[in-house]
């Protein structure tokens, strides 16, 4: 199953967070990682999305993307960490806040 997790403040804004192979992931993001991480490692292909992030790198078993990179795939489940407008311009037919 392809999933994104957009990784958004409340403004609507991507939320920049280093994903680096070397950064200390905290909080929110870290949650997020970690589920990433597990979903990845059961085949599930993962896409996490924030501001600040290369084009696309690979950390572990997840792909850590800027949002016009992330954004112009095409997947099965989109979460979002906080609100239902996160989704705008999202293409995927589940969507999970």
């Amino acid at each position: 199953m392809r999933l994104i997790f957009l990784n958004k403040m409340r403004d609507g804004e991507f939320r920049a967070f280093d994903y680096s192979e070397n950064a200390k992931i905290r909080g929110a993001e870290r949650t997020v990682f970690c589920l990433g991480e597990a979903l990845g490692r059961r085949g599930h292909e993962v896409v996490i999305t924030c501001a600040g992030a290369p084009p696309s790198i690979r950390r572990g078993h997840v792909t850590v993307a800027d949002p016009d990179t992330a954004l112009q795939g095409v997947y099965d489940v989109a979460i979002s960490n906080n609100f239902a407008r996160a989704f705008d311009g999202v293409n995927a037919p589940t969507k999970i806040v």
